[in-house]
Parts: structure tokens; C-alpha cells; sequence
């Protein structure tokens, strides 16, 4: 799996200072095909942002087996991994927070059967999430247009754009 990018607070802020290297928190995340060629996306209505699904690796899980639990769980979707796009570093010097390190593994996977119902926490259940299905161009320019107000939802962002230009540049070469 190749490194897409290391992404910092220079990236996002302009600064970096980081010099505290915390424990690596491994996550993946990815694009989920359907058969229109559209793919899912998590809005959270009360933030009013997009993101696209994934989450934390789980102790004596590897990076696939993570990812296709990850589907289940925030889209409800069976599906199969087409290919890797690579992996992205995030260190994060939150001044709220202690600095924080994200190696987010990515996917481009394709939908087997039906769509399903997400089965999300209630911590989830609680931000008004939901599915939408959109063309890869259209969840670009969503997420671009997303203003993040909070240092969190900015790295977000870009590691969402990262990962959504990854997989486009990836689609295009097929």
C-alpha cells in the first residue's frame, strides 16, 4: 500500500510544530461503489458536513477485514475491495487536545447485493446520520464546499478529499 500523503497542521493551518510523537491510532476508510457507479456518503444533518465512511481498526483486525466490517456497520453494505489506494498519515497537534497521530488505510470496494440499513452507534444515532449515494464528481465538490468550523472536521476534510481524488485518479486509469 503506498503513502498518499503525510497530512499536518501546515497543511490545514499554515504552522506545524508537532514534536510529540503519540501512539499511531490505525483507521480505514473508503470509497463503496454501487452498481450506478455512485457512491455512499455519511451526512450528518446537524453538522451540516459530509464525510465518507470508515473507522477504527480493532485489536486483531487487519487493514481488509477493518474496512469490510466498517461497511457493514456505516452503510449497511456488503461489499468486496477492489483495490487499495494507499494509506494516509495524520499528525495532529490539536491545542485542545494531546497531539494525536491517524494512519488511515483506504479502499475503493464494490457493493455486493442490496443496500442495507447502517447499524450505527448511539453516539451516531444521536448526530442525525444518513446515507446519501452520489456520482464521485458530486461528493467532491460536497465535501469541498463543507466549511469546517473546528479543528477536528478540517482535518477531516482534506483526508476525505485526499482519499476521494485517490480513488477518482484511480477510476480514471481503469
Amino acid at each position: 500500500m503506498e503513502l498518499i500523503k503525510i497530512l499536518t497542521d501546515k497543511d490545514i493551518f499554515g504552522t506545524d510544530n508537532f514534536s510529540t510523537v503519540a501512539k499511531p491510532k490505525p483507521r480505514t476508510r473508503g470509497i463503496l461503489l454501487d452498481s450506478d457507479g455512485l457512491i455512499a456518503l455519511i451526512y450528518a444533518k446537524d453538522f451540516g458536513y459530509y464525510t465518507i465512511p470508515g473507522g477504527t481498526i480493532e485489536e486483531g483486525e487487519d487493514n481488509k477485514g477493518a474496512f469490510l466490517r466498517e461497511m457493514l456497520e456505516e452503510t449497511g453494505c456488503q461489499c468486496k475491495v477492489l483495490s487499495d489506494l494507499g494509506y494516509i498519515i495524520q499528525l495532529e497537534q490539536n491545542p485542545a487536545k494531546q497531539n494525536r497521530v491517524y494512519i488511515s488505510f483506504c479502499f475503493l470496494a464494490q457493493l455486493v447485493g442490496e443496500k442495507g440499513i447502517p447499524n450505527w452507534t448511539e453516539s451516531e444515532k444521536n448526530q442525525t446520520l444518513h446515507i446519501e449515494w452520489h456520482t464521485l464528481e458530486c461528493a467532491i465538490e460536497l465535501i469541498r464546499q463543507t466549511e469546517p468550523s473546528d479543528y477536528d472536521s478540517r482535518f477531516t476534510r482534506e483526508r476525505d478529499l485526499l482519499i476521494l481524488q485517490t480513488a477518482y485518479n484511480y477510476l480514471q486509469e481503469k
